[in-house]
């Protein structure tokens, strides 16, 4: 019965013993396919992305304790599901074993494996794109991630930068999957490798790439000024110059750097800069120079880390001054009087007719200053004069200050290139200032009854040049003190007394000392007639 012994088929069938390895053989070839279609679909990421027709037979329904990833390069509000796979086809049931007979043997090697989150993962890769920088300029430097079989960006992931092996930050990628990071390039010279590095997450594989850095020579910028530019150059002087050089990168500061100095073209000096890049040439015209233009160039010519630059200015060299002496005189005079100062400009001390110096403007001013006692009054510009061809220069001008004593002074403008006048001061002169009369008119009615009020007008003008004082106190007898106005004058009421009865009366108008003025007075007659109500 060994050649033909069966045994009994779950279905009650029979089967010889002949067949059952070539069936088992059969199944586990079937095991084996299965389990390889369930591998490639989980390598290949959602199954439901899939076209319809390449699906295969595995559902991708998620089952309780599946595995979940978000897809690498989506922005997704939650995770994706992915399911794992059941039992890779149906397992046919052993046939019962006959009484006292083993049971089957197990099949061997047939094992459904569970994906794992490595093998879920996209593939992704990374480049970093190529960046060129001066020394000291700050540059972006610039990596792009994207799914690798798709060639699609990878947005809102960090990737991190190292340049020449140190960490310098990181970024995230952008919607076109780049990163950027701002880098300050240091000085030195040469190449810089920078790496770039994709850490990667549940759902996407890291990446990493290595770039170069390339760093060129930085441009520079001197710039050179006078230190004092209004202040005339002339033989003997020094010019004095205030430079700085720079890299245009950045405008930071060249340090310790040889300047050569050149003067209309040749060698004087060279100097270093300091640690903001700024340097000082003093440069002494010498004796015989002559009146003309010159030039001063520096230059730096160039290092390992930047390039060479020059600067050049011009200075004017003036003609040798004249010694001049300027000696002026003092006036008095009551206020509104017309009075006449006086200078001198020569080239001898004291300044001489025959030694002056013509077509030259003198300004004087006058001022109450220490040298008086209070009250101490601002300077005021009188007036300017030019001087004939003896060096003498008059100037006439109305008085109307207060009555006090005013230090006069004067000024020759428009000489420094020419001249070095020296002023003296001590024999400089005085304004004496007295106060001035005054002339008081009385205007209205000639005549009127006893016991009419009449109003009548007073005028208050100066008696050295008839101008009207303003704001002078005018009073007539029984009525109150009133100032006149800008004009100099002032109205009043005067009522005609029965005292004295018919005939002419008298009317005195008086106003009172002030600063600037003496007291005055005036009067007005008048006729006084009977009532005739």
């Amino acid at each position: 019965m060994d050649a033909g012994r069966a045994d009994v088929l779950s279905n009650g069938g029979i089967r010889s013993a002949r067949e059952e390895p070539t069936t088992m053989r059969r199944q586990g070839l079937l095991v084996t396919a299965a389990v390889t279609a369930v591998a490639l679909v989980m390598a290949q990421g959602d199954l439901a992305a899939q076209p319809p027709g390449v699906q295969g037979p595995v559902s991708a329904q998620p089952a309780p304790g599946a595995l979940q990833a978000t897809p690498c390069g989506l922005e997704v509000a939650g995770p994706t599901t992915l399911a794992q796979p059941g039992p890779i086809g149906a397992q046919r049931p052993q046939v019962g074993a006959r009484q006292g007979q083993a049971g089957p043997a197990q099949q061997e090697g047939v094992v459904a494996a569970k994906p794992s989150l490595t093998q879920l993962r996209t593939p992704t890769e990374l480049k970093v794109l190529y960046t060129i920088g001066a020394i000291g300029a700050t540059v972006n430097l610039r990596a792009e991630l994207k799914l690798r079989a798709e060639g699609k960006p990878v947005p809102n992931h960090t990737v991190r930068f190292r340049v020449n092996g140190a960490s310098v930050g990181a970024d995230k990628t952008n919607g076109q999957g780049v990163a950027q990071l701002a880098y300050k390039v240091p000085n030195e010279f040469g190449a810089r490798k920078v790496e770039a590095e994709f850490a990667g997450t549940q759902s996407c594989t890291a990446a990493r790439d290595d770039g170069t850095l390339g760093v060129v020579k930085s441009s520079t910028k001197m710039t050179l000024a006078l230190l004092n530019p209004n202040q005339p150059i002339r033989e003997g002087g020094t010019v004095h110059v205030n430079g700085r050089i720079v890299r245009i990168t950045d405008q930071t500061g060249l340090d310790g750097r040889e300047i050569p100095v050149k003067v209309d073209g040749k060698e004087v000096t060279r100097l270093a800069t300091s640690p903001s890049g700024a340097f000082a040439i003093s440069y002494k015209v010498p004796a015989g120079y002559g009146v003309k233009t010159g030039k001063i160039e520096a230059g730096f010519e160039g290092d390992t880390l930047y390039v060479p630059t020059v600067a050049s200015l011009d200075f004017s060299v003036k003609p040798k001054l004249v010694k001049a002496w300027l000696l002026w005189g003092g006036a008095e005079g009551k206020v509104g009087q017309t009075v006449t100062l006086s200078a001198m400009l020569g080239t001898t001390n004291p300044p001489l007719p025959n030694h002056g110096i013509g077509g030259k403007s003198v300004r004087f001013w006058r001022e109450r200053d220490a040298r008086w006692a209070a009250p101490h009054i601002a300077s005021k510009t009188l007036g300017t004069a030019t001087t004939n061809s003896s060096g003498i220069a008059k100037l006439s001008f109305k008085i109307d200050d207060k009555a006090l004593g005013y230090s006069i002074y004067a000024h020759v403008d428009g000489v420094l290139d020419e001249l070095s006048v020296e002023k003296l001061y001590a024999q400089g002169g005085i304004l004496k200032v007295h106060k001035a009369p005054v002339n008081i008119a009385v205007s209205g009615p000639g005549s009127g009854q006893i016991g009419q009020t009449l109003t009548l007008k007073a005028r208050v003008t100066r008696a050295t040049d008839g101008a009207p004082v303003k704001e002078a106190q005018v009073q007539v007898p029984g009525s109150p003190a009133k100032v006149t106005d800008a004009s100099g004058e002032v109205s009043f009421s005067y009522t005609i007394s029965s005292g004295g009865g018919i005939g002419t009366r008298t009317v005195q108008v008086t106003s009172k000392e002030d600063d600037r003025h003496l007291a005055g007075a005036g009067s007005k007659t008048l006729q006084a007639t009977a009532k005739t109500n």
